[in-house]
C-alpha cells in the first residue's frame, strides 16, 4: 500500500526558520512509516540543522510565499520514499474545508475534503441550492473559477479577472474585502468599503454619443371630489320642453366609481351610496336654450366655486376639484339608445341627445354632455398629467480600446518622499506598511484636502459674475449684498466659502 503512494500527510510542528528560506518541520503521519529523531539528538543544537528529519523544503518557488502555520495540514512528497532522512523531501500547503478559513485550518477540517476525513463534519456550501448562486453577502468575496488570484490569510488578495466576451481584463488589489457576518456557519460578508486598486482595460470604449431628451407623463389616480349631476325627467313624454334637475355632490374619498380612472357617464356614479345633493336647481317648462343655459351655468358656478343662477339661491363652494358632471343614469340611457321599448321612445332620444350636445363647461371643449374638470378652467377636459422632461446622455461603445486605473477606500493618502517642511512625511521603519496610528494622527495632520475641480470652479464663477455684475449704493460704499441679481449675490458668495471644508475640499483624499 505505502510503495503506491506519490503524496503523504504531514502536520505542521514549526515554521520559525532560521534561514527564512520558506521550510517547516512537519511530523509526517504514515500508515507503516515513522520517523524519529536519529542517535545523540539534541534539541538545542540539532533542530533545523541536517539531521532534523522532520524538516522539509517547500515544492513552489520561493517566488511565491506561502508558509503553513502550525497546526496545519500539508501534504508531503519525497524524492525517494526509501530516503526519507535526507532533505529531499518537501510540502505544499493543504486544502481548505471553507474559504474563509484561510486565517487558519485546523489539520482535521483540511482532512474533512479528502478521502480521510469522511467522518469529519462537512462544510456550508457557499452557492445557494435553490439558486445556483452565491449566497447573498457573499459575491465577489472570493475568487471565481477561471480568474487567475494570490490569497492572504486574511481580507486582502489579487485578482486576475479576464472576461473574454466583455473584451475586458481587470488587475485587482484588494484589502478588507470582508467583514464579520455574526453568522457561525458562513462568518464573512463582503465590505462595500473595501480599500482597493483597480487596473482595468476594454477593448470597446463607452463614451458619449450625445443627448436626448424623454418626455414622460404620469398622474395620481385620486378620487374625483364633486359631482355634477344633470337629469331629465319627462323623456317618456312628447313634450318639447324639458323638465328636470342639477344637483351637486361631495364624493366619498373612498368610493372606488370616483377615481379619476374610473368615472365616466356610463356608470352610475351615485349607485349603493346615500348621500344629499349639497345644492340643487329643479326647473320645469324650459325651452332647450333655457335648460341648456341653466345647466352650462351651473357648471360654470361649480368651476368657479359660486353657483349665481337668476331665480335661485347663491351657494358658494370650495376645494371642488378635481369635478365630474353629466347625465344620470336613466338620462344616459335615453342619449346612448339603450332605453327600453326604444321605438316609443324615439323622441325622448332625440330630446335628450340634442340637450346633451349642448351641455359643456366651455364651447372650446370637444366634449359634450359630461367631463372630468380637473382644475378651474383646465386647458383640456379629463385627467392632466404631470409632464416631465428630462435630458439624458446618450452612450453607445465605440471600437477604442481604453485603460482605467482606479483607486478606493475610506481614506486616501498621496504621500511624496520629497516634501519638505511641515508637509515632509518620515517614512522610516515603515517598509512592511504603515501603521494606523501613523495613518491616523502624524500623516493626517501633515496632509491637505484634495480640491474637487468643479466646485471650485463654481465659486470662481460666482465671484467674477459678482464683480462684474455689482453695484455700489454710493460711491467709496461696499457694494449692494443681493442687487442686482441674487443668484451671485455676496451673500451666495460668503455660504458657498463656509461650505467649501465639505463641498469644494475632500477631506478623505489627501496629500502632502
Amino acid at each position: 500500500m505505502e510503495s503506491k503512494r506519490t503524496i503523504y500527510f504531514g502536520k505542521v510542528l514549526d515554521v520559525e526558520d532560521p534561514l527564512n528560506i520558506g521550510r517547516i518541520r512537519v511530523e509526517p503521519i504514515l500508515e507503516q512509516i515513522t520517523l524519529s529523531y536519529p542517535e545523540n539528538w539534541d534539541s538545542t543544537k540539532d533542530k533545523w540543522g541536517p539531521t532534523d528529519p522532520f524538516v522539509f523544503l517547500p515544492l513552489i518557488p520561493n517566488y511565491l510565499w506561502q508558509i503553513p502555520m502550525k497546526g496545519e495540514y500539508v501534504h508531503v512528497i519525497y524524492s525517494n520514499i526509501e530516503e526519507r532522512y535526507d532533505a529531499n523531501k518537501f510540502y505544499i500547503q493543504g486544502p481548505l474545508s471553507r474559504p474563509w478559513n484561510n486565517r487558519y485550518e485546523d489539520y482535521n477540517n483540511s482532512q474533512s475534503v479528502m478521502a480521510s476525513g469522511e467522518r469529519y463534519k462537512q462544510a456550508q456550501s457557499i452557492v445557494d441550492p435553490q439558486t445556483g448562486k452565491v449566497r447573498i453577502g457573499l459575491e465577489g468575496v472570493y475568487p471565481k473559477p477561471g480568474d487567475n488570484a494570490l490569497l492572504g490569510r486574511g481580507s486582502s488578495d489579487f485578482v486576475l479577472v479576464d472576461n473574454e466576451t466583455k473584451g475586458s481584463s481587470t488587475a485587482l488589489v484588494r484589502s478588507g474585502k470582508y467583514l464579520s457576518s455574526g453568522n457561525d456557519n458562513i462568518p464573512v460578508v463582503a465590505n462595500d468599503g473595501r480599500a482597493f486598486l483597480q487596473l482595468s482595460s476594454y477593448e470597446l470604449e463607452n463614451a458619449s454619443t450625445g443627448s436626448e431628451t424623454i418626455t414622460t407623463e404620469t398622474y395620481e389616480d385620486i378620487n374625483t371630489k364633486t359631482y355634477v349631476e344633470w337629469s331629465i325627467v319627462n323623456l317618456t313624454e312628447t313634450s318639447l320642453t324639458y323638465d328636470g334637475k342639477v344637483s351637486v355632490y361631495s364624493l366619498p374619498s373612498n368610493l372606488e366609481n370616483g377615481k379619476v380612472s374610473n368615472i365616466n357617464p356610463g356608470i352610475d356614479v351615485l349607485s349603493g351610496v346615500f348621500i344629499l345633493p349639497l345644492y340643487s336647481i329643479n326647473f320645469t317648462g324650459k325651452t332647450l336654450s333655457e335648460t341648456t343655459e341653466l345647466i352650462n351655468n351651473f357648471i360654470t358656478g361649480v368651476n368657479e366655486g359660486q353657483i349665481n343662477i337668476n331665480g335661485y339661491p347663491i351657494y358658494s363652494l370650495d376645494s371642488q376639484f378635481p369635478f365630474f358632471y353629466g347625465p344620470d343614469s336613466t338620462t344616459y340611457s335615453f342619449i346612448i339608445g339603450e332605453v327600453a321599448d326604444l321605438l316609443n321612445n324615439i323622441s325622448g332620444k332625440i330630446k335628450a341627445s340634442v340637450l346633451s350636445s349642448n351641455i359643456t363647461l366651455s364651447d372650446g371643449y370637444k366634449e359634450r354632455g359630461y367631463g372630468l374638470v380637473w382644475t378651474k378652467t383646465p386647458p383640456k377636459l379629463g385627467i392632466l398629467t404631470n409632464i416631465k422632461n428630462e435630458t439624458i446622455d446618450k452612450r453607445d461603445y465605440l471600437v477604442d480600446p481604453i485603460t482605467y486605473s482606479v483607486m478606493g477606500a475610506d481614506k486616501l493618502l498621496l504621500l511624496s518622499h520629497r516634501s519638505v517642511n511641515e508637509f515632509k512625511v518620515n517614512l522610516k521603519d515603515t517598509l512592511y506598511g504603515i501603521p494606523q496610528s501613523s495613518l491616523a494622527v502624524d500623516i493626517q495632520n501633515k496632509t491637505n484636502s484634495m480640491v474637487r475641480g468643479e466646485e471650485l470652479m463654481k465659486l470662481l464663477n460666482l465671484m467674477v459674475d459678482f464683480m462684474i455684475t455689482h453695484v455700489h449704493p454710493f460711491p467709496g460704499l461696499p457694494p449692494i449684498k443681493e442687487y442686482p441679481n441674487k443668484n451671485v449675490s455676496a451673500e451666495k458668495i460668503e455660504q458657498t466659502i463656509r461650505n467649501a471644508d465639505n463641498v469644494i475640499l475632500n477631506q478623505n483624499i489627501r496629500i502632502n
